[in-house]
């Protein structure tokens, strides 16, 4: 069968309890007033609202009085660069912007969540990547952004996974094809497990067999 499809070549699957939330260690990686972190998550395919919501944090590193804007958004890749999978072709968010106003001090968050809407006849294959931005009152000028992927696993979830997340899961995934891949459930309890250490994981010369 046409790799099995499990959107995935999987050399093991690590569940999202075995991942440290990281928004309680994560530092800004850039000098702001704020920036913005997902909370990796994974929750059942809702078929019948055909939406899920992104829980996020804004974390203040400045005294800000500046109202802003928070949304979710599609990320604008070089051309030069090798481009993802389009998101844009599966998405939608309905209820963009969350607005934050008042006065902040450093060390102040705020806890919210935004939604994502798709199509049930049109669930994409691939992770999706998309974006918290936080642009300024009038949306006139993009003062942070930060990326997260989306993936709709063959077991019939949605996994949200922040960057920090994202890089540490033990995942071998498919390169994009131009062909139309095809959606194939696969039991989670069926998925096999790795016995590699991370060292033995990043070695290319100790052979791996993946789930195919």
């Amino acid at each position: 069968m046409k790799h099995l499809l499990f959107f995935i070549s999987l050399l093991m699957l690590t569940t999202l309890h075995a991942v440290a939330d990281s928004t309680q260690n994560y530092e800004p990686m850039r000098r702001s007033a704020f920036f913005s972190m997902v909370q990796s998550n994974e929750i059942a395919l809702d078929t019948f609202n055909q939406e899920f919501s992104v829980d996020y944090k804004v974390y203040f590193t400045d005294t800000t009085n500046q109202t802003i804007r928070v949304k979710l958004a599609f990320p604008q890749f070089n051309t030069a660069e090798p481009r993802p999978a389009e998101s844009g072709a599966f998405f939608t968010f309905p209820g963009n912007p969350n607005i934050i106003t008042g006065s902040h001090n450093p060390g102040d968050s705020i806890s919210n969540s935004l939604k994502i809407g798709f199509n049930k006849s049109n669930i994409p294959f691939y992770y999706q990547i998309v974006q918290v931005q936080i642009w300024n009152s009038t949306e006139e000028q993009e003062l942070s952004s930060e990326s997260f992927m989306v993936y709709f696993t063959p077991w019939n979830t949605i996994e949200i996974w922040n960057e920090i997340d994202f890089e540490s899961l033990h995942r071998v995934w498919f390169s994009q094809s131009n062909n139309h891949d095809t959606r194939v459930y696969i039991n989670k309890d069926s998925l096999p497990i790795t016995d590699l250490t991370l060292e033995e994981f990043a070695n290319d010369s100790i052979p791996k067999s993946y789930y195919t």
